[in-house]
């Protein structure tokens, strides 16, 4: 007995390979649909194609072919009964088996396929089917060169792309990164079978007053039939139901409704939807069911000559409907990453906004089922376009069948959707035809001789598309192209429709010129802009790269000369600011004005006889984060255009506007006077009264500085627009001022509209006295002057009713909350008018008042409350008023001070050995006084630290208590047992890590010399001094080694290492006392130690004539020694001797020996550092500071691509070029430090500091907040990284400490907190090897716990706790201090 039709969804148990690779690379496939990259993605073979520049990295899958496979088990199936495989959609190029033999080869991503298997399947077994997806981008150069008959021409993307059917965007847009995906992105499915019902239509007419539809549905049907069954139903009941016999192929069934209940757009009427279902039946039993919900309408697109040219709008059941909306792209590179619910919140937004069409693209994809469904249900309005774009498309025969047949299903697919009231041919092909003067003659009506032009697709957009339209959809509006103007130019404002790219793109008017340059329906148009901030962050991978024009986000503009045209519109319009928040902020404040002169204008114009049929801005959503033309961006955050296009689309809506004055031409003259018009826009269809008022308000001031016009009981004309005041405004006599229109309804405000003075950046904003509260639900938000574009921060989980505010004096306004967040604080905010300083200002006055106190407490406090607090308060310290040269004097020892010390005593006492090293990571008690330290050394910002932080002192505790030094010599008997078993991956780890930061060790001499015996006396003493030592530093780098493994080999060492060491005249003794000196004795935290034993260091290898060695000596080099070493060596060992020297001298705060010199070898713009008085008084003049840091930059900039970029540094470089880089934050530091101190120490704002001293400040304070940054990212878990990077890192932190306290100005404050707060985390990773760091984050928290109280909340001294500060805690160290400064606290 017959059955009806079993559907499985083949969704699991696939599996993915590249074609090319063995059985062995086989991949999970989480589910289908899907394409190759998701799949990667999933198998953690891919990096984020959307994260930083990672679009880069996986471009290389787009050139292979891939393989899909599963098996499923083979249903058993009854006589008459046939199986098939249902293909949704291939991408692209697909080869199918099925049991090893090929069903279907497929090139054409916007085809379905349906293919019996029948006579292949296995019944009861598994069966395999497998599909090969060939590259398209390969396949599309082949075949631009296999057919050079055809001229290949594209705007975006490559040429090629025209020859493969496959969503164009795919090859990279200007607006989207090129993402060449491969798979089954759409459904894959097996079908049982006997009878099939295929291409159903409902063809219908609705009569002209609306009162009756008639129609006719057809279907074809094949296999077992006798009987079809008819039926239309509307709110799940029956209204029609016909039942006739049938028959293999075409049957069908008339009908008429009377009274009927039609669909309408939204906000004209109801979204009335009918079921629509055909039944195939075979002795009574249903064998298969085709269903479909459709809405009845009458849509007409009128066109009428007029006045100006020709009309363009659309009638939906006899009411003129202005089709404000904006165009549709895909909504992600990754197409099967959408679904039915991601569609619904996309389109949910249009509604939301009061859009009532959308344009689907023509670059991208017929989209999918649900897309439509939910526009149906919402009442959005669908142009479709088909799907060719800004190119000139071939038509080969083979091709032009594919797209016969593509376009064939498709509109069977789609054609009984309601919300389609219009497809179009292509998008932009006709540009392209007209800008590259291809063959074109309207009046030429024979399709034949289209094909034998340099044009040929105009065969399709004018032959092949109205045919297949005519056939499968009859009465379905059809259009050429979007844009196109009945054989006028393209651009042509007087017939068709019109992209208007002339803002931005073209001649690049300004905005404000909208409404004179829009066409009959402005089916293009937009100004790009950031996305919103977080989205931002979200896709910038590494803080560094976080600032305005930084290559990642650069890379996430795919916009041709975006850099350029995004700074026009905002440099012309705006004040400049260079942080990235206030960037993007003024990026989209751009936008959104623009925005406002397209949408009030072109509405009015919808009044004018049908002026302007509509206005579809480019483009509502992205496919990516990026900057874009985009209102929303890819997570659905909605920038601020999104609200002014909300509110220009109400249903009644005013507009006020002063006549356009060009200010940038005849330098900047000011016109004399200007008018101004008020008019009121409604899609209402009746006639309403509203009341309308205007005041004048000084923009100053925000009072009304003449009289405010009120007009009652205005009439507003129906469904158009109505003109209701006009002025002149006196721009010589009147103060600046803006027109602020309001329009009341029962005494309630239902629109507002301002015009501002233009351009922004002339006017003054300071002290607007703007105010937003939370309360109940809502935002209440006021402000006491004239006050631009108040935008409220976007907050995923919460919708905003409305957003990008101009707010006015006596008018506030009320933004409703939609969140499940019980939690509701006011938001964070930006206005054009609070990029003044206004707020700064207020912050450094209660700053100075009230050091400790928050403005929340401050604010809840009465007047007497805060005399008191007042007068509790402790003054600041005193300024030092002496002349800036000598401001750092008080910071040096004094010159009768004794230094003493003790390296040698290996006691954990208080008296244990100094650690003043290069950042004091284990000071003990005497360690300050303990030995010289100058004005670059770390000691020295503590110093000033603890003067401008009293509580410092305050709190930290008296006393003697020890404190443990963080390296030890104690060893673990079994970590030595595994030490010695195997010493190669101890010296591997050397040569990978330690080698290449100080490359003087000759590996392939090192290596020969550790594996062959060599009993020569007089060498075993600098050979195994080396060689314990290159195990020792190896230990150090090894992963894989305890913290303390390194003591073994360093112990062994000391055995070969004395005073008779210094009479050795061994290169293997120079390179072991370099290593002992420059680094083992600086980990240790002996520095002087270090410092004496590397000038004798030094002073050895001058005797050995290493300083005279030069590059082309190697040529006359006498026999190789090891002795003496290769050329090479020889000077690779002088040069990082000098290096090690040059670098311990500088972070101590002391003079190097100064053996630079034009004759030494080997010089580069690093040896700035030997000669500078950069550690010493009397300082360099700020004008050499800026020279060498010049010199610097040009050093840096001329490293080799391994070094300079992170991402092509290959694995044995990446410690030698983070220890590098690190250095050199390091050394540009020490360069603007003292300018920083100076600042400090002076006790002014920067702001108020010459020009000179304020820049190094903000220099310092840059280069530091860069330096964790780098350390974060760079850092890698081995002692010898993380030793470099602790060293580094803390003294970046401290800088940022100093940085913060010095300054008032709280955006700088929090910049530089956030960067201390993650330095900490990084001294928390680091602490497993090294417990110094242990000290320096508990130092670091300590400080940012009284930052913290400083800008968040106010300090309780009582509770205020820097215990862990007591290694500072000596009366000697504080009184030296007051001593020097003569402070009083």
């Amino acid at each position: 007995m017959a059955a009806a039709t079993h559907i499985v969804d083949l969704a699991t148990g696939w599996k993915l390979k590249r074609s090319d690779e063995g059985d062995d690379t086989w991949m999970t496939v989480e589910k289908v649909p899907t394409v190759v990259h998701l799949d990667l993605l999933n198998n953690k073979k891919i990096p984020d194609p959307f994260i930083g520049t990672n679009e880069l990295d996986v471009e290389w899958v787009g050139e292979h072919s891939w393989t899909y496979e599963t098996t499923f088990n083979g249903p058993t199936i009854s006589d008459n009964a046939q199986v098939y495989l249902l293909f949704d959609g291939l991408d692209t190029l697909a080869h199918v088996r099925l049991n090893g033999t090929t069903i279907l080869e497929s090139d054409n991503m916007f085809l379905s396929h349906r293919v019996d298997i029948t006579a292949l399947l296995q019944q009861s077994k598994s069966n395999a089917l497998s599909i090969e997806f060939d590259s398209a981008l390969l396949a599309g150069r082949a075949l631009e060169k296999e057919h050079s008959e055809h001229k290949f021409v594209a705007f975006n993307g490559e040429a090629s792309r025209l020859a493969v059917r496959k969503a164009q965007y795919h090859w990279g847009w200007d607006w989207g990164p090129v993402l060449m995906t491969a798979g089954p992105w759409r459904p894959v499915r097996l079908e049982v079978s006997h009878t099939h019902i295929s291409n159903v239509r409902v063809d219908y007419d609705v009569s002209d007053d609306l009162s009756t539809i008639t129609g006719k549905i057809v279907a074809d049907i094949e296999g077992l039939v006798d009987e079809i069954i008819f039926t239309i139903g509307y709110r799940d009941q029956d209204i029609l139901r016909v039942a006739q016999k049938a028959e293999n192929g075409t049957n069908a069934s008339e009908f008429k409704l009377e009274n009927p209940n039609l669909w309408y757009p939204a906000g004209y009427g109801e979204q009335c939807l009918y079921s629509v279902a055909v039944n195939a039946s075979y002795q009574n039993t249903v064998l298969n069911t085709w269903e479909t919900k459709t809405g009845f309408r009458k849509s007409q697109l009128v066109q009428e000559k007029d006045d100006r040219g020709q009309s363009f709008y659309f009638r939906i059941n006899n009411i003129d409907v202005f089709c404000g909306g904006s165009c549709w792209i895909p909504a992600h590179s990754l197409l099967p990453s959408l679904d039915p619910d991601k569609y619904r919140a996309w389109l949910q937004l249009m509604t939301d906004g009061n859009q009532v069409m959308t344009r689907v693209w023509g670059g991208g994809i017929y989209e999918d089922d649900a897309f439509y469904d939910i526009c149906d249900e919402l009442g959005i309005l669908v142009w479709q376009d088909f799907m060719f774009a800004c190119g000139v498309y071939p038509v080969w025969p083979a091709l032009s069948d594919s797209i016969q047949a593509e376009a064939e299903n498709n509109i069977r697919r789609l054609r009984h959707h309601p919300s389609i009231v219009i497809w179009a041919g292509n998008n932009e092909d006709y540009q392209v035809q007209e800008q590259c003067h291809l063959d074109y003659d309207y009046d030429d009506k024979n399709p034949e001789s289209w094909l034998k032009s340099n044009f040929p697709a105009r065969y399709y957009y004018e032959h092949l598309l109205p045919s297949i339209m005519e056939k499968e959809t009859p009465g379905t509006q059809y259009w050429p192209g979007s844009p196109f103007s009945n054989g006028k130019s393209s651009d042509d404002l007087n017939v068709g429709d019109v992209h208007q790219w002339n803002v931005w793109h073209g001649t690049q008017e300004k905005y404000q010129r909208y409404g004179e340059i829009g066409g009959r329906f402005n089916s293009e148009f937009g100004l790009a802009a950031f996305p919103v901030l977080k989205t931002v962050e979200g896709f910038v991978e590494n803080r560094e790269d976080l600032y305005p024009q930084s290559h990642v986000l650069d890379f996430h503009n795919k916009a041709d000369g975006h850099e350029r045209r995004i700074a026009t519109y905002v440099m012309e319009n705006f004040r400049f600011s260079a942080d990235l928040a206030t960037w993007v902020y003024l990026t989209q404040l751009a936008q959104s004005e623009a925005m406002t002169y397209a949408y009030r204008n072109w509405r009015r114009q919808w009044g004018e006889n049908r002026r302007c049929g509509g206005a579809l801005v480019w483009q509502l959503n992205d496919c990516w984060p990026a900057t874009s033309w985009s209102i929303v961006d890819h997570y659905l955050r909605r920038k601020p255009a999104f609200y002014v296009i909300k509110r220009a689309l109400c249903p009644i809506a005013v507009g006020v506007q002063r006549e356009h004055h060009d200010w940038s031409v005849c330098h900047a003259r000011p016109k004399k006077s200007s008018t101004y018009e008020l008019w009121i826009s409604s899609s209402l269809q009746n006639e309403t009264h509203v009341d309308v008022e205007l005041r004048f308000l000084s923009i100053a001031t925000g009072k009304e500085m003449k009289p405010t016009v009120r007009k009652e009981n205005v009439a507003i004309a129906k469904n158009g627009s109505t003109n209701v005041l006009s002025g002149v405004i006196d721009n010589v006599t009147e103060e600046v001022h803006v027109l602020a229109a309001r329009v009341f309804q029962s005494g309630e405000c239902i629109s507002r509209d301002v015009d501002w003075p233009q351009p922004f950046k002339y006017l003054s904003f300071e002290n607007r006295g703007v105010k937003v509260e939370a309360q109940n639900g809502k935002f209440m938000i006021s402000s006491e002057k004239p006050t631009k574009g108040l935008v409220l921060e976007e907050i995923d989980g919460c919708v905003l009713s409305d957003n990008c505010l101009d707010v006015m004096p006596d008018d506030p306004q009320v933004v409703d909350i939609c969140t499940e967040s019980q939690d509701l604080n006011a938001p964070n905010f930006r206005s054009h008018t609070e990029l003044a300083d206004s707020y700064a200002k207020a912050q450094k006055i209660i700053g100075t008042l009230f050091p400790s106190s928050s403005l929340d407490e401050l604010s809840s406090m009465t007047r007497q409350q805060l005399m008191v607090r007042l007068q509790s308060s402790n003054p600041p310290p005193p300024s030092i008023e002496m002349e800036p040269q000598d401001h750092l004097q008080v910071l040096e020892p004094p010159l009768e001070q004794n230094f003493t010390w003790d390296e040698i005593s290996e006691t954990e006492s208080e008296t244990s050995r100094v650690a003043d090293d290069v950042n004091g990571l284990a000071f003990s008690r005497q360690s300050l006084n303990a030995s010289y330290l100058g004005i670059s050394s770390v000691p020295t910002i503590l110093k000033v630290i603890a003067h401008l932080s009293p509580h410092v002192q305050e709190r930290i505790p008296k006393g003697t208590e020890a404190w443990r030094s963080p390296s030890t010599l104690a060893d673990s008997p079994g970590d030595m047992v595994s030490l010695q078993e195997d010493e190669i991956p101890i010296i591997n780890a050397y040569f990978i890590h330690v080698h290449p930061v100080i490359p003087m060790v000759d590996e392939a001499d090192f290596r020969q010399r550790y594996f062959q015996s060599n009993t020569e006396e007089d060498e075993d003493g600098p050979w195994l001094a080396l060689m314990n030592m290159v195990l020792a530093m190896g230990s150090m780098a090894s992963e894989s080694i305890h913290f303390n493994g390194h003591n073994h080999f360093y112990k062994r060492a000391l055995t070969y290492l004395n005073i008779n060491s210094f009479g050795s005249g061994h290169l293997y003794m120079v390179q072991a006392l370099a290593l002992y000196s420059g680094m083992i004795l600086h980990f240790l935290n002996k520095p002087n130690m270090a410092a004496a034993v590397m000038g004798a260091t030094l002073q050895m290898a001058v005797a050995m004539g290493l300083h005279r060695v030069k590059a082309s000596q190697s040529s006359t080099n006498p026999a190789y020694h090891p002795a003496n070493g290769s050329t090479t060596t020889r000077i690779r060992t002088w040069w990082s001797i000098l290096c090690l020297d040059t670098w311990a001298s500088s972070t101590l705060g002391r003079p190097s020996e100064r053996y630079w010199d034009p004759t030494i070898t080997l010089t580069s713009s690093m040896s700035v550092l030997e000669n500078l008085r950069l550690v010493q008084l009397p300082l360099i003049s700020p004008e050499e500071v800026d020279e060498l840091d010049s010199e610097l930059i040009a050093w840096k900039d001329s490293l080799h691509m391994f070094l300079a970029h992170r991402e092509q540094c290959p694995p044995s470089l990446k410690t030698a070029r983070a220890t590098l880089w690190w250095r050199w934050v390091t050394t540009r530091l020490m360069l603007y430090r003292p300018g920083l101190l100076t600042a400090a120490l002076n006790q002014k704002p920067w702001g108020q500091e010459t020009a000179s001293e304020a820049a190094q400040a903000r220099k310092c304070i840059e280069i530091a907040k860069e330096g964790v940054d780098l350390m974060v990212i760079d850092w890698a878990p081995n002692q010898f990284l993380c030793w470099n990077s602790a060293w580094n890192l803390f003294q970046v932190s401290l800088v940022l400490v100093l940085g913060i306290i010095s300054d008032k100005q709280e955006a700088e404050k929090m910049d530089c907190y956030g960067s201390v707060c993650r330095a900490i985390e990084l001294f928390a990773q680091m602490e497993p090897l090294d417990a110094g760091c242990t000290r320096t984050r508990r130092l670091l928290q300590g400080l940012s716990k009284q930052i913290e109280a400083s800008t968040v909340s106010p300090i309780n001294s009582e509770a205020f706790d820097l215990s862990i500060l007591d290694y500072l805690g000596t009366d000697p160290f504080w009184e030296n201090i007051e001593a020097e400064l003569n402070w009083t606290f």
